[in-house]
């Protein structure tokens, strides 16, 4: 039987985080443990506006790194910090396939100059929309080399092989200035119920 570990994900200064709405099941799982680990510590980096500025989850699908991104996108929109000096600030969290469509569409230009602005960007599923022409890793590559300096929270389903054999600087983009890089290799999180 495998253990229910329950592993809290919250560590803003105002919310106690045997409180955290969001909990995570590690089943005694190590490489689980480890990212909400890596996950809080970045948390609490942001939260004390702190570095490094990257975290980057990585693996195969099902291994719950969109759901602890996610779960970190809603804590820190639940900390009311005035990243932009703008009370209206609220970080974004952007699914990189639906957003290549509507790069592929014309429709997302305005955007992409936003989100190289933005001081806390969550980019789901970094490298699944691919394109022959090089279009796609182009503005991805592009994008990442104007948020160094800036939170930014990434996740993939591909390996870092992978992600070079996209383009090089996307994964010299990941590494560097001290990002955190956790790969997630472990069981899909729906058949731990079968």
């Amino acid at each position: 039987v495998p253990s229910t570990t329950m592993t809290p994900l919250s560590i803003s200064p105002t919310i106690d985080p045997a409180q955290s709405p969001f909990k995570l099941r590690t089943f005694g799982d190590h490489a689980l443990a480890r990212m909400v680990t890596e996950a809080q510590r970045w948390l609490q980096t942001v939260s004390a506006a702190g570095f490094p500025y990257w975290l980057t989850l990585y693996g195969p699908s099902g291994t719950g790194k969109t759901h602890v991104a996610k779960a970190l996108w809603v804590e820190i929109r639940a900390f009311g910090m005035d990243y932009s000096r703008q009370t209206t600030y609220v970080p974004f969290f952007v699914h990189w396939p639906v957003f290549c469509d509507d790069l592929r569409g014309g429709r997302a230009y305005e955007r992409v100059a936003d989100m190289r602005r933005w001081p806390c960007l969550f980019l789901d599923d970094i490298g699944c929309g691919r394109d022959a022409t090089g279009f796609l890793a182009d503005h991805l590559t592009t994008l990442l080399c104007a948020r160094v300096g800036m939170w930014t929270c990434l996740t993939s389903n591909l390996t870092i092989p992978q992600i070079a054999a996209i383009d090089q600087r996307i994964v010299s983009r990941l590494i560097r200035d001290g990002g955190t890089m956790v790969h997630v290799e472990t069981m899909d999180y729906a058949l731990r119920y079968v």
